[in-house]
């Protein structure tokens, strides 16, 4: 057959396409609704917000970010603000704010980020859709779009991440970019990006993942005591004190004497599933803080219950095994993060990431718990089903 016979295939977004399906027509109208929702969270929230008409904060430190780029930007050269240091970040959204001068074009390329970052997973045989709505249902991700923020670069370059593992020949500009924008948010990403692929590279550690998470922690239990005694771990400590309490720090404490492994458990939790599950918190001490903070009385909780449903799910379809390449790195990247004597449950938004990232992507063959709940699938496919699609 001549080539010009072939029907050509004019190539489009996943987003532009057209479903083949109720289902697929659902997922899409959802995913518009969505991004809908966070244009009108923009003009009624956040616009008024940075206008100064409403007194919340929805961004954890969107002002914060302002302030500084508003800084240099008066004093260029000579602004004294550290951009880069052992517990702080601020070259992602300062550059960001910088570059780009206004709320609504920052709007406009989270959500284009967001887009194209899914977009960017078509080799990888995931579900576009799926992926989008289980970012979507977690508070954390309608953030990220609408503020001047650090998660949005941790979600392309933990994105980038799902495709680099998951492509047969990854290729080194892929690398370099996800290291780079990583670094944009949190110096810690993409530094463990290197550990989980020095990892992945040598043999003991690829074919035993717990041999990799068991020298991890064992590196971290005999080098803390050593180390914390140093000016910079001790200064950070005094000033996390007044802000970590109760079994945090107990924690730290046990960390300190050597027994990361048992601070590890209580850290954990902690990270993953916040207060979600402290029955006096909500019955008495959350009705009395402040409601103005929208990012630590609201969204922060939506965040971890959207992390407990999705790691139970995931547990429940069988996607969470450490053979799977993006679930060692979520467990040594939540052990790493523990050792941070402040813990705060948005740090772990990239181990959300690749969980709907792992939901999202499609099998055929069921987990063994899948397998035993078949006689009553009738119930349990509204539930479970949909993500092998």
């Amino acid at each position: 057959m001549i080539a010009r016979d072939i029907p050509s295939q004019r190539y489009k977004p996943w987003l532009l396409r057209v479903a083949h399906s109720p289902e697929s027509w659902m997922r899409f109208l959802l995913v518009v609704v969505f991004l809908l929702v966070c244009l009108l969270v923009f003009f009624g929230v956040e616009r008024p917000i940075e206008n100064g008409d409403l007194t919340l904060r929805l961004g954890a430190d969107t002002q914060t970010y302002y302030d500084f780029a508003k800084l240099v930007r008066e004093n260029p050269g000579n602004s004294g603000i550290t951009f880069l240091s052992f517990n702080n970040n601020l070259i992602g959204p300062v550059a960001l704010a910088l570059a780009l001068q206004s709320p609504l074009l920052i709007v406009v390329f989270n959500i284009a980020a967001f887009l194209l970052a899914i977009e960017f997973l078509r080799p990888t045989g995931v579900s576009r859709t799926w992926l989008a709505l289980l970012l979507a249902i977690n508070a954390t991700t309608l953030v990220s779009l609408v503020t001047l923020n650090k998660e949005i670069f941790a979600l392309v370059a933990t994105l980038m991440l799902c495709r680099y593992v998951s492509v047969p020949r990854p290729s080194k500009w892929l690398l370099w970019s996800m290291l780079l924008i990583g670094l944009m948010a949190r110096w810690q990403q993409p530094a463990l990006t290197l550990l989980f692929l020095y990892f992945r590279r040598y043999r003991p550690f690829r074919q035993r993942p717990l041999l990799a998470v068991g020298s991890v922690v064992l590196l971290i239990t005999v080098s803390y005591p050593l180390i914390a005694n140093l000016p910079f771990v001790r200064d950070f400590a005094t000033y996390t004190a007044d802000s970590q309490k109760g079994s945090i720090a107990l924690a730290n404490t046990l960390q300190t004497r050597g027994l990361f492994p048992i601070a590890l458990l209580l850290k954990a939790v902690q990270s993953l599933a916040g207060r979600t599950f402290s029955i006096t918190y909500w019955m008495g001490e959350y009705w009395t803080e402040d409601f103005t903070d929208l990012a630590g009385q609201v969204v922060i909780h939506l965040h971890t219950l959207a992390m407990v449903v999705l790691l139970v799910v995931a547990f429940v379809v069988g996607r969470i095994r450490m053979n799977r390449p993006l679930i060692l790195f979520s467990v040594v990247y939540l052990v790493v993060t523990s050792a941070n004597l402040f813990i705060q449950p948005r740090y772990q938004y990239p181990l959300y990431i690749i969980l709907a990232f792992e939901l999202a992507r499609r099998e055929d063959t069921p987990s063994p718990l899948m397998a035993s709940l078949r006689p009553w699938q009738w119930f349990t496919r509204p539930l479970f089903g949909a993500i092998r699609v």
